[in-house]
């Protein structure tokens, strides 16, 4: 469901907050004018979802479920990128070990 655009920007805010360590510094920047200059927050989504299929960044769960929500508000949650981030752009969570290496 569409949400209103302060909700919009909202949402694509928290996914560059989540995603901030992982992506270049003029990604950031260049989504960040498009949520406050230009104030296109689905714009804004494009940009941030298209770096991170070109730059091939890693998301974890946690990150790709905020993606989604984002795109979701802008009215584009059946988009095809989102399946090939779920596909090849997700980091396997890392099993819990103990001192010896064995799962613990």
């Amino acid at each position: 469901m569409v949400q209103p655009p302060h909700e919009q920007r909202a949402r694509v805010r928290d996914v560059v907050e989540a995603v901030q360590h992982s992506i270049p510094r003029d990604l950031a920047r260049d989504v960040d004018y498009y949520l406050r200059q230009a104030r296109d927050p689905e714009l804004a989504a494009d940009v941030l979802v298209d770096g991170l299929v070109e730059l091939r960044i890693l998301l974890s769960r946690d990150e790709y479920d905020l993606l989604e929500a984002a795109l979701e508000a802008c009215g584009r949650g059946r988009d095809r990128r989102l399946r090939w981030i779920e596909e090849h752009g997700m980091k396997p969570i890392p099993a819990a070990k103990d001192d010896e290496g064995e799962i613990g």
